[in-house]
């Protein structure tokens, strides 16, 4: 049964995914699980927006493939900032966000500036491309500029074309030994389309092109025209945006810390804390406020004494006369 719904999920063409749904729908009528399959119609298959969300064959070339990135950021929120507490008060949550967002910022800076080669997509990356050194002899060319890349499994056959040419500069997934970013080829498969991975397909056309012509950018080059400018949108997708932030952040800087804002909002989280209290834990909380207080002010005190009290160098009077 699992199998078969990797099936529906993973299909990238649209007939086929209805195909394989109305034999999926069949079976399970035949083996009459009903209750299973009126779940999967009303969460999953109750109308073609719904499909769309999630099917493969409706999200090519989209660019997103999980919302691993979104549960991330809510996880960040919700146990770093909020430390599990649900209710605060507004201006507590905006302060939160608007902290959040200057973290993200500062490392979005720092990302542009200095790249980070050891992130996931590297790591992807790499991987295909120890996957592609075992694809010696599953690349045919089919005309200038377009190939067929059989399968590791041998079963089907993916079309890998020409796409953009990028700048030198540009490393958008970039790898390090085939020395190609991910706007420079485009494949059919669900690795390239769906998941907007370099795949291993892409990988073995590559080093097939490394072994017939010497040398991949020459041969691409000549043969697709004008450079695009996908590196330069690339490069300055998110520039306005960090110019802007980098503006404000030295505004800011310039102005006084609002310390009577901050210190309200800290009473009234206070405040809104006691008010939840039993009797008993009311009166232990006053208690160990009560002895702060009081050492508070002690050590206050004994700063003024020690401040107020002078210190004269002691006359040395020997025993001997």
């Amino acid at each position: 049964m699992k199998k078969e719904m990797r099936n529906i999920l993973k299909e990238t063409k649209v007939e086929k995914f209805i195909e394989l749904k109305e034999n999926y729908f069949n079976h399970l009528m035949e083996e009459n699980e009903f209750s299973f399959l009126n779940y999967l119609k009303k969460n999953y298959f109750q109308n073609e927006d719904r499909i769309m969300m999630w099917a493969h064959c409706f999200r090519i070339n989209v660019g997103i493939n999980t919302n691993m990135a979104i549960e991330s950021l809510n996880k960040v929120l919700k146990h770093n900032k909020m430390k599990g507490n649900r209710n605060i008060r507004i201006e507590k949550l905006l302060d939160m966000l608007e902290e959040l967002v200057n973290e993200k910022m500062w490392k979005k800076i720092l990302n542009t500036e200095r790249p980070n080669a050891n992130n996931y997509q590297h790591k992807v990356t790499a991987e295909a491309h120890k996957k592609a050194e075992n694809m010696t002899n599953c690349v045919d060319t089919i005309e200038f500029g377009k190939f067929r890349v059989k399968s590791s499994t041998g079963k089907h056959f993916y079309c890998v074309s020409y796409n953009l040419i990028c700048d030198k500069d540009c490393r958008s997934m970039y790898c390090n030994e085939c020395k190609v970013c991910f706007h420079r080829y485009k494949c059919e498969c669900p690795e390239f389309s769906v998941k907007t991975a370099v795949c291993k397909h892409i990988h073995a056309v590559v080093l097939y092109e490394r072994r017939v012509h010497g040398s991949v950018l020459d041969t691409v080059n000549t043969g697709t025209g004008e450079p695009s400018n996908a590196n330069e949108y690339t490069k300055n997708k998110y520039q306005d945006d960090l110019n802007l932030f980098l503006e404000e952040q030295m505004s800011e800087g310039n102005n006084p810390i609002d310390f009577e804002r901050q210190k309200k909002i800290e009473l009234d989280e206070v405040v809104n804390y006691t008010m939840k209290l039993d009797k008993g834990s009311f009166e232990k909380f006053m208690n160990m406020f009560r002895n702060f207080k009081n050492n508070l002010e002690g050590a206050e005190t004994t700063e003024v004494l020690n401040k107020k009290r002078k210190i004269e160098k002691q006359t040395y009077y020997p025993n001997r006369k």
